[in-house]
């Protein structure tokens, strides 16, 4: 009699277990180790139940085979001790014929199957397969068990950490200057942590996208934003960087913005980060936020698949150059005409243009020439959290 687990197509002999053998009755036990190690097992036989516990807790057997009466049943038995301890190995019970629907009951409290005693050698070839069918079940089941409570353990860790960001987090600003004459036309806030593990913006926006904290991190970062205007009186305009998805979540605009007191001097600079959707919602959420003062810009022109959306859509009033579409320009001709393509474009749409990633004088000059009304880089003024 055995319990209802599918058959497998393997033998025995496919793999070398290592069987566990308790029993009362020393002869017993002996036959069924010897038919075992006829099939190449390893065994080890334990007399009585008493010392069953010590050499579980010694090693992982791949199987138990157990007089019924050893195993016994409630919370204090062997067989609830062996499901706690080893709960990979299997644990085939033994019985007489007069015991075994007494047997069974061990199969209710987590036994995967019957031997009736004395043992048939084909009839323990069966069970012996059953067993290490459910064996691998178990397994699987433990190893994703395990996995799931790897990643919601790692999802904890990273969201303390994403906290811990959020604690030690600071803006620094860069500035905008005008292509014409050098004046500082606005600065851009950018985010920055001294925790360790959210130096600089894309690893502390890669870390709240991984804990979903996205919306706790933009609120933070209007809020500090707002913070070092208000104390250091900064004069100029604010771009704010914010994705997509943060211009749709539609809290900025309304009581509890943080930017709201400043919208009239703040300009959302829309990342590439997010996939429009809906450009008919996109289209009505900017019309609201510029009826209450903010404008718009729209980052990495020049690069990416989806520029021309987001500037058909958002309709921005700053487009900023994707340093990658800059680079080079000075020794590129056809790279001189694309950018001169975008400049001409957003002209005519009344837009001005920002070349961001200066970090040459040959780069300053060809953008001036190119047309772009605003450059910003290294070259001209690095991120700080001075004004």
């Amino acid at each position: 009699m055995t319990a209802f687990i599918p058959h497998s197509s393997r033998t025995v002999e496919d793999v070398a277990l290592s069987v566990v053998v308790i029993s009362a009755n020393q002869e017993q036990a002996g036959r069924i180790a010897r038919l075992l190690e006829r099939r190449r097992q390893r065994v080890e036989i334990v007399v009585g139940g008493i010392y069953a516990r010590t050499v579980m807790a010694r090693d992982t057997p791949d199987l138990v085979i157990a007089d019924y009466e050893l195993l016994g049943n409630g919370a204090d038995s062997l067989l609830s001790w062996l499901r706690a301890h080893q709960p990979l190995a299997p644990v085939v019970a033994m019985a007489g014929p007069e015991f075994l629907a007494a047997a069974i009951d061990t199969v209710n409290e987590g036994a995967v199957g019957c031997l009736r005693t004395p043992v048939d050698e084909f009839e323990l070839h069966a069970v012996i397969l059953r067993a290490m069918e459910a064996r691998r079940w178990r397994k699987a089941a433990w190893t994703q068990m395990f996995e799931a409570q790897r990643v919601a353990q790692q999802a904890r860790t990273d969201l303390l950490t994403m906290r811990k960001v959020m604690d030690e987090l600071f803006m620094v600003y860069q500035p905008v200057i005008w292509a014409r004459n050098g004046q500082t036309a606005g600065v851009e806030a950018l985010v920055r942590s001294t925790h360790a593990a959210g130096p600089n913006a894309p690893s502390i926006l890669r870390l709240a996208e991984a804990t979903s904290q996205q919306d706790s991190l933009d609120r933070r970062i209007f809020k500090t934003v707002t913070e070092d205007v208000e104390r250091t009186r900064c004069p100029h305009a604010i771009l704010v960087n914010l994705s997509v998805d943060a211009l749709m979540r539609g809290t900025l605009g309304r009581p509890g913005d943080p930017l709201l007191g400043m919208a009239h001097r703040t300009i959302l600079e829309v990342s590439e980060e997010g996939r429009i959707s809906d450009r008919e919602a996109l289209r009505a959420e900017v019309r609201r936020l510029r009826d209450v003062g903010y404008r718009f810009a729209v980052d990495d022109i020049g690069t990416g698949c989806d520029h021309l959306a987001r500037v058909l859509t958002i309709e921005p009033e700053i487009y900023k150059l994707d340093r990658l579409a800059l680079a080079g320009c000075d020794s590129d001709e056809r790279k001189r005409r694309y950018v001169r393509s975008i400049v001409d474009l957003a002209h005519g749409e009344g837009a001005l243009v920002v070349a961001e990633g200066i970090e040459r004088p040959e780069e300053q000059q060809v953008a001036t020439e190119l047309g772009c009304d605003l450059l910003q880089g290294y070259l001209l003024g690095m991120p700080s959290r001075r004004f």
